[in-house]
C-alpha cells in the first residue's frame, strides 16, 4: 500500500481527496494538512514519512513551491506530486524545478494516482538494482 501526505487550503479538496483515496485499496492516507507550514510541521513529528506527498499550489503560508524545495531538502525519499487550478505555465514550471516530480490539475485526480503508483514502481526498481 502506497502512503500519502497531502497539502491544501480547500475543505471541499480535502473531502473529494480523502473519498477517493478510501475507494482506492492502493493508498492510504497517513497525513493531510491545510498549508505547507503545518504539513511540514506533521512531517517532522511523524513515526514513518509517507512514501508520496501531494501539493496544492497555492496555498497560505507557505505555497506548493516553497513546501516543496523545502520538503526535498529534509525528506529527499519522499516523491513530491502536484495539483493545481492554476493555469500559468511559469507557475508549473517553478513547481517541477522544486522538486515535483509531475503537476496535475483537480480535476485529473485518476491520472494523478496513476503516476503516483508509477512512480513508486519506478523508486523501488531501483533501490533493487542499487541493492544488487
Amino acid at each position: 500500500m502506497i502512503t500519502l501526505a497531502f497539502a491544501d487550503d480547500s475543505i471541499f479538496q480535502h473531502a473529494l481527496l480523502k473519498i477517493k483515496i478510501r475507494k482506492d485499496p492502493r493508498f492510504r492516507l497517513d497525513i493531510f494538512a491545510f498549508d505547507g507550514l503545518e504539513l511540514i510541521e506533521k512531517l517532522e513529528k511523524a513515526n514513518e514519512i509517507p512514501d508520496v506527498c501531494i501539493l496544492d499550489l497555492q496555498m497560505p503560508e507557505l505555497n506548493g513551491i516553497e513546501t516543496a524545495q523545502r520538503l526535498t531538502h529534509r525528506f529527499p525519499k519522499l516523491l513530491l506530486f502536484g495539483w493545481t487550478t492554476c493555469q500559468e505555465p511559469s507557475k508549473i514550471t517553478q513547481m517541477l524545478s522544486s522538486g515535483v516530480l509531475e503537476v496535475f490539475a483537480k480535476e485529473d485526480v485518476d491520472s494523478m494516482f496513476t503516476a503516483i503508483e508509477e512512480g513508486i514502481l519506478s523508486q523501488q526498481k531501483n533501490q533493487m538494482r542499487k541493492e544488487a
